[in-house]
């Protein structure tokens, strides 16, 4: 092969390369930022395209149709416009045009107003979402219409932090659950409708996700429904638990205001508030029946004749509170129930029945029914006579049945009022009824055949004519099946009928209950008696194996009901429409206390709980009556939020909201539980107005007029003011002098502490001086011994070695002295230091001694004893010096000697 081939095939190969693609850029690929982006969402991390700098292309809205001016578009132009537009904000302003429109009819309004609820939900326009819900709510909606519609409302209650408001609307929604899901499937001609099974998902989510909020709230909250027993059937409403040893709130349904209950044989209807505005801790506008939907009707038990939720095909049991979306909107006012029967009426007269149904029947103005084997009994209000005064009237409708021959003896096709005195309160048992009289007499008619009446069965069986039973004045009364309770107005319970199905009382006998608050209740059912005080005690007494009551259970109860195995206990928050304003002085004066008493109570009578919520008085002390009553009320509220936080605690609070003269205020508990008294100074005379709202509400006969007059104590205090302040111009007086005087002292003890300073100072001075003039004497003398040793020494060496002395230059006398001083210190010399080595060998042996001690013997060798050589020749300086004081000198090195 040639070279030239050769280098042709390489530049082939060469040409094929430089034409592949080039590899992958694995970092910078679109693709692998995908799939990282998915790997890492997988793993919980919540990663944007915009963070990975992913790109993607956005879809190209559709071209909308051209419509000059929103307001003057045709309907059929709004609706192309809502199909073709894609932004929410967009959609929510077509769809405002849409409900505007002249040309839409009503199935039109509601389906676009659907459609705008749960867009103006999207676009967290919530106020205006609520707005329209609360609307289209009151129109004839279908059940998927009203669930959403329902959904989207409670979803921004719960955006806007009214979650047990949001709660209240799962629980409308979730009532109709069951008729969705059943609900045949529909043609979905929009993107934006839902089927029926998409909206059962949405009724869950939403229920569970509020449900969750309510749960976890730590605030502060009542809960006014309590349930304790033992039932199979439901009746506890607590979920799969059938066993309650102890009183348990529903949660479902706290921070509710529970308007009336009744219980069945084997079932429990509630009608409660549809908001939670009960809530004393916190400050709320309330609109009653027009907050939050209104009143609701909750059930639960058995079902098995529908009477629990109105529809058997629910379930045979009912195990939580479930809403009746039947009597939704209705405005129910009141409950009542009886074995397999429930019943509700309206202010408008209107009245439902289900379970077992009775004859019916409307009647206005209804406050209470009662229910027995086959007769109703109605407590009717009625303004009578010329000056319209409002009475409660007994009425009654169907058979009362002699047990004796098992005929009805009395038959009443329609209401029929049987009293003609006004009472207050109707119980019926199964045959018999009661009524209690406005001053505490009690009425009966009906069967006596169980002596229920509390008369003997030889006197009657039977009570044709309502009669007055013989009884003390009675506070309450209450009947069950062949037996009745009364409590009288002392507290005490007595008990008359088939208590058990053994024990039959003839007449109305004593309990033999001591209690040291009132008893304002009493029942008994299945074979036990239960007594309710003032301030939530309850108390239990079986005849049967008990020889008299015993405390069974204690709470913030106000209301005790019965069904087979449970107890329902309904407490109330307090309320300033149900407490009564009263004055017992009749003369007040200035600079003295006037005290007002506020007698509380609620629809049961008095209240005596001890406080379990804040209780807030705001007090008005004006010098002329209030014409703007609103204005006063929104002033009161304002005071209110601003010491929410601070009157948080369960304790009784009091403040005054406006007034002038006032020199104390104060609220206290009376030893007496429902009475709570308020006194004030004034210091003024004159007539005053006293407004007292409790819990924003205003007191039953406020305000109350005082007239102050000047008291006598008024001089004397006007002395003692004047008394005072001389008192305190002197103290002020003596006060200046003694700090006059202790500003001088201070002063003194300055210039003394100064002068004792520089008097210290002229000594540290002085000291110095002496110091520094002894160190310049002590060095002056150094230097002169110095000198003189060095003389000294000089001297010595010329006198050792012959030489270096001048004869002709030393005195005589010089020559005579200095040679005997220094013989002088010579011997001192030699004597110190015979001294010191004294010391150093007495240490010595002292230190050997004790280290002979410490050690163990040591062989000690015989020294040998060496004596030294005397040397006659030896030089010594002392006799040099006494030869030479003699006049004997020595020349060496060969030198004559002078003898």
């Amino acid at each position: 092969m040639s070279s030239d081939e050769e280098d042709y095939r390489k530049m082939n190969r060469k040409a094929k390369r430089s034409v592949l693609p080039p590899p992958p850029d694995f970092d910078n690929t679109a693709l692998n930022k995908e799939f990282a982006q998915k790997l890492l969402q997988e793993r919980g991390f919540e990663i944007t395209d915009e963070e990975f700098g992913i790109q993607k292309k956005k879809p190209q809205p559709k071209q909308s149709s051209y419509v000059p001016n929103i307001n003057v578009a045709s309907l059929k132009e709004l609706m192309k416009e809502f199909q073709k537009s894609e932004s929410i904000p967009n959609i929510c302003t077509i769809l405002k045009s849409i409900l505007q429109s002249q040309e839409i009819n009503q199935e039109q309004f509601i389906y676009y107003g659907v459609l705008r609820v749960e867009f103006l939900m999207r676009n967290k326009q919530f106020e205006d979402c609520k707005d329209l819900s609360v609307q289209l709510l009151q129109k004839n909606l279908n059940i998927l219409q009203k669930t959403r519609v329902l959904v989207s409302y409670g979803r921004a209650l719960m955006d806007t932090n009214k979650i047990y408001d949001a709660l209240m609307q799962a629980l409308r929604a979730l009532s109709y659950q069951e008729k969705v899901k059943l609900h045949p499937i529909i043609n979905l001609n929009s993107p934006y409708d839902l089927s029926p099974e998409q909206i059962y998902k949405e009724i869950t989510d939403f229920f569970n996700q509020s449900l969750l909020k309510c749960q976890r709230d730590n605030k502060k909250m009542v809960q006014l429904l309590g349930v304790q027993g033992n039932s199979s059937t439901g009746c506890l409403g607590l979920g799969e638990s059938n066993q309650s040893s102890e009183l348990q709130y529903l949660s479902l349904l706290k921070n509710r205001q529970i308007i009336s209950l009744a219980c069945g044989e084997h079932h429990v209807i509630a009608l409660v508030s549809g908001c939670s505005c009960i809530n004393p801790f916190y400050i709320n506008d309330c609109k009653l029946q027009d907050c939050n939907g209104g009143y609701e009707v909750f059930g639960w038990g058995e079902n098995f004749l529908g009477q629990a939720v109105m529809d058997p095909g629910q379930g045979n049991f009912i195990n939580t509170p479930q809403n009746l979306n039947q009597l939704s909107g209705k405005q129910i006012a009141g409950v009542s129930a009886y074995k397999c029967s429930s019943l509700a009426w309206n202010a408008k007269g209107e009245v439902f029945q289900w379970g077992v149904k009775f004859q019916e029947f409307q009647m206005k103005d209804i406050l209470q029914v009662q229910l027995g084997q086959d007769f109703q009994v109605v407590l009717n209000k009625k303004k009578e006579g010329i000056q319209n005064v409002l009475m409660l009237k007994v009425y009654i409708q169907g058979s009362l049945i002699s047990q004796v021959t098992n005929q009805p003896l009395l038959k009443f096709d329609k209401l029929t009022k049987i009293i003609e005195k006004p009472c207050q309160q109707i119980a019926t048992g199964d045959f018999h009824l009661l009524a209690l009289g406005d001053e505490g007499e009690v009425y009966g008619l009906g069967s006596n055949c169980f002596c229920q009446m509390g008369i003997s069965q030889k006197d009657t069986t039977f009570l044709k004519q309502p009669a007055i039973l013989g009884l003390e004045e009675c506070f309450y009364v209450s009947a069950s099946a062949n037996s009745s309770i009364f409590v009288t107005t002392e507290g005490e319970v007595l008990y008359c009928g088939q208590i058990t199905p053994s024990k039959i009382i003839d007449y109305p006998k004593g309990s033999q209950l001591t209690d040291e608050c009132q008893i304002i209740q009493a029942l008994s059912y299945d074979g036990q008696l239960y007594a309710l005080n003032l301030k939530g005690k309850v108390y239990k007494w079986d005849p049967d194996n008990e020889p008299k009551f015993k405390e069974f259970m204690q709470g913030s109860i106000r209301q005790l009901h019965s069904a087979r195995g449970v107890r329902v206990a309904h407490s109330n928050v307090l309320k300033g429409e149900w407490c009564r304003l009263e004055v017992e002085q009749e003369q007040f004066y200035t600079y003295e206390k006037i005290e007002l008493i506020i007698n509380l109570g609620d629809q049961f009578g008095p209240y005596g709980l001890k406080p379990y919520h804040p209780i807030r008085y705001n007090v008005f002390v004006l010098s002329k009556p209030t014409e703007d009553m609103k204005f006063q009320l929104e002033k009161c509220k304002e005071i209110s939020r601003n010491k929410l936080i601070m009157q948080s605690e369960n304790k009784i609070y009091i403040n005054l909201a406006e007034g002038e003269n006032i020199s104390k205020l104060e609220v206290i508990q009376d030893d007496d539980p429902t009475k709570h008294l308020v006194s004030l100074i004034l210091q003024t005379a004159g007539q005053y107005y006293i407004y007292i709202y409790l819990n924003d509400e205003i007191l039953i006969d406020s305000p109350q007029q005082i007239n102050v007059e000047v008291g006598a104590k008024e001089e004397e205090l006007k002395q003692q003011q004047e008394l005072e302040e001389a008192r305190k111009k002197r103290d002020e007086l003596e006060q200046k002098q003694l700090l006059i005087k202790k500003q001088q002292e201070e002063e003194a003890k300055k210039q003394k502490q100064l002068k004792q300073e520089q008097e210290q100072i002229l000594k540290q001075n002085e000291t110095k001086k002496r110091a520094d003039e002894a160190l310049v004497s002590h060095q002056q003398k150094q230097q002169q011994e110095k000198l003189q040793q060095d003389q000294e020494r000089q001297l010595k060496k010329d006198a050792l070695t012959g030489g270096g002395f001048d004869l002709s230059k030393i005195q005589p006398k010089q020559i005579i002295q200095k040679p005997q001083q220094q013989v002088q210190k010579i011997q001192q010399s030699i004597k110190q230091s015979s001294d010191l080595t004294e010391i150093k060998r007495r240490d010595f042996n002292i230190k050997t001694s004790s280290v002979a001690k410490s050690q163990p013997p040591v062989r000690v060798l015989n020294p040998i004893k060496v004596t030294p050589k005397e040397n006659k020749d030896q030089f010594s300086t002392q006799q040099n010096f006494l030869g030479q004081s003699q006049g004997n000198f020595r020349k060496t090195e060969g030198s004559m000697r002078k003898q």
